[in-house]
């Protein structure tokens, strides 16, 4: 569906995978919460229970299973579905040094792959904010493609500390299936049914593939509506409940997102990235830049010239 293609798209996530540790049981970890940390857990050998805090309900995860914590919510791993065992293990702070281990596990014994995702705008779409406590990515499910199996290999393959880059490499992969549980999420029935309903109602589909397309265009609430075929008070109602933005708030953070790649990436000017971006002048784009993300255009290309955006930043 375009729709969910477009909504996809203007998610900017990086991830760091920075700990990776093979337990016996009896185990356990409680992992505290962490505001702005999206923590996620790859099950590489074995199996463990997840919950969290106060949860009647705890979730197994095998071989290959992966699962996010969005929001940076607390958390219980453990060999045992109720809760964590005698013997406690703990995650490091994202703070500290990254501990990935390469070795293989022994009969018995459970090896997880973890780390977090941040967000390039610093908070998460407003849509995610309907995700449940625990999004999980089961391998063998009956509608997980055979790719994830592959995929799921070569992270295995990427766990020897012999291989150059491998956490540049596992960050990338684990970035995939972050957005591999998207579109599985919105494509299921855990969705809420206002997000598939109005993605799919082709009315605004029109409007939202319109601002891809030209973002430089001066869209209005009006222009918009009238190009769905819509009033004005139910396109805004109707798309403000699907994608969880304003048709303004979303065409500023499409022009956004434009313009922070073409500061990061390329070596055009502040007035050819703001005309690109899709606003009529320099001084235009340097108030509206500022407002999403806090920084100036240029101090933000230089922040990303020095590499802490592009490579480190998010992981620090």
């Amino acid at each position: 569906m375009e729709a969910i293609t477009a909504l996809l798209d203007t998610i900017r996530v990086r991830s760091t995978a920075y700990f990776s540790k093979a337990v016996s049981p009896p185990w356990g970890m409680a992992i505290t919460e962490r505001s702005g940390f999206w923590r996620f857990h790859l099950v590489l050998d074995g199996a463990t229970w997840i919950s969290l805090p106060g949860s009647e309900s705890s979730i197994r995860l095998t071989t290959g299973d992966f699962v996010i914590i969005p929001f940076g919510h607390a958390h219980i791993l453990s060999d045992r579905e109720s809760g964590p065992a005698e013997t406690s293990h703990q995650i490091p702070s994202p703070e500290e040094q990254p501990a990935l281990l390469g070795h293989s596990s022994s009969a018995g014994e459970t090896r997880l792959l973890c780390g977090y995702f941040r967000f390039a705008e610093g908070v998460p779409p407003p849509f995610l904010a309907h995700l449940p406590g625990l999004l999980t990515v089961h391998r063998d499910a009956p509608e997980a493609p055979p790719y994830l199996r592959d995929l799921f290999t070569i992270i295995q393959s990427e766990m020897r500390p012999s291989e150059p880059a491998s956490t540049v490499v596992l960050n990338r992969l684990t970035e995939v299936l972050f957005h591999y549980a998207l579109r599985l999420w919105i494509a299921s029935e855990m969705a809420p049914e206002g997000i598939l309903a109005g993605l799919a109602d082709p009315r605004l589909q029109r409007a939202l593939a319109a601002i891809h397309e030209d973002p430089s265009e001066p869209w209005t609430v009006e222009s918009l509506a009238r190009l769905a075929g819509s009033s004005r008070a139910a396109f805004a109602k109707n798309f403000r409940q699907a994608t969880g933005y304003t048709p303004i708030g979303y065409l500023t953070h499409r022009r956004t997102e434009i313009a922070r790649q073409l500061l990061a990436d390329s070596d055009l000017s502040i007035e050819a990235v703001a005309s690109r971006a899709g606003y009529a002048d320099a001084s235009s784009f340097n108030r509206a830049f500022r407002r999403s993300v806090g920084a100036s255009p240029s101090a933000f290309r230089k922040d990303a010239c020095g590499d802490n955006w592009r490579a480190d930043r998010l992981s620090s």
